[in-house]
């Protein structure tokens, strides 16, 4: 019987835990210290940064503290380079032009990965 309440009272953790994950649009990691890390997805670098930006914004303000970015990455990890993506945009505003086919978007909303590492500080503390 024991064993079974411990196993609700883990379960009804996972549960709030995935609830809190669901309307934070990063997956927020704490570590020793009072360090946090955001991370997002998204398909442009610009997307995954205000993802992970606005994870961390809302980590700290539950927490009734402000953000304080300590460094910032970003990575791509498109299936194809972001050179050729680039050319393939451009090849297809020309072709748009003369009515052509549309060519395939290569591209997935995976594509950029963004991390902020960051610290939940005191209200007014600058």
């Amino acid at each position: 019987m024991r064993t079974c309440g411990m196993l609700l009272a883990l379960a009804a953790v996972v549960l709030i835990g995935c609830a809190r994950t669901a309307r934070n649009p990063a997956v927020v990691v704490p570590y020793e210290g009072g360090l946090f890390v955001a991370s997002a997805f998204a398909q442009s670098e610009e997307g995954a940064m205000r993802s992970a930006v606005l994870g961390a914004d809302m980590t700290c303000n539950d927490r009734g503290r402000q953000l304080a970015v300590t460094r910032t990455t970003a990575t791509f990890r498109g299936v194809v380079s972001r050179e050729v993506t680039d050319a393939i945009s451009t090849i297809e505003k020309i072709l748009a032009d003369t009515g052509a086919a549309p060519i395939p978007d290569l591209s997935t909303d995976q594509d950029y990965k963004v991390n902020v590492e960051f610290r939940c500080e005191p209200r007014g503390r600058g």
